[in-house]
């Protein structure tokens, strides 16, 4: 708690409590201080627990949600995979842009050269 302040800091702050509060009030005033510190504690470390059980009450849906969505994305891949496989050209030759091969592999077409236009 104290790592902050340094010995001769602390040694100040209790000495000008001592002057202010004087030495009969001291004691009570630090009980209270010590009271304090101890519910703010107390406190915080109810709230952390709190916010720990309701985070592991959302963990497991979230897993299973997160599962499901894994299991959906394998699915579709794999249906993508099938349909990319299956897929003949059954058109003409291009006579500009990528080839069939090209087109179904999703790959970017290499700059080809494009026919002039006649006017």
């Amino acid at each position: 708690m104290f790592d902050s302040i340094s010995f001769t800091e602390l040694l100040t702050i209790l000495l000008i409590a001592l002057v202010v509060f004087g030495p009969q009030r001291l004691p009570a005033l630090a009980r209270k201080v010590g009271r304090w510190a101890r519910e703010i504690r107390r406190t915080a470390a109810e709230f952390r627990r709190g916010l720990d059980r309701e985070v592991k009450e959302i963990e497991g849906p979230l897993k299973e949600v997160k599962a499901d969505f894994d299991k959906a994305k394998g699915d579709l891949k794999a249906t993508g995979d099938e349909v990319k496989k299956s897929v003949e050209w059954i058109g003409p030759p291009p006579v500009v842009g990528p080839s069939p091969d090209e087109a179904l592999a999703d790959k970017p077409a290499e700059q080809s050269e494009e026919p002039e236009e006649s006017s």
